[in-house]
């Protein structure tokens, strides 16, 4: 399992393809897709959050959330800072 730090959009699908869990922070309020593969790939996990909230979600071991291509954090609105963990 790998931790990688995100604030913007931020293509991770060389990276691995199952995801452990990520925790996000909104500092405006913000539209978080994490997506298969790349920018125009299908959102597998919408996530939206207000202003100054929190949010996260670990997927239970040994399966995680399987992303056939990769992950793809896109940030589709508002900032964020927060982390994801793949493999």
């Amino acid at each position: 399992m790998a931790y990688y730090v995100v604030s913007a959009s931020t293509d991770l699908s060389a990276k691995g393809k199952r995801l452990r869990s990520w925790d996000l922070r909104a500092t405006a309020a913000a539209v978080v897709n994490l997506r298969n593969g790349g920018a125009s790939g299908d959102i597998v996990v919408p996530i939206n959050m207000a202003i100054t909230t929190s949010a996260s979600q670990a997927y239970p071991s040994p399966g995680g959330k399987l992303f056939p291509l990769g992950v793809y954090v896109e940030v589709a609105s508002g900032t964020i800072v927060g982390s994801v963990d793949i493999d």
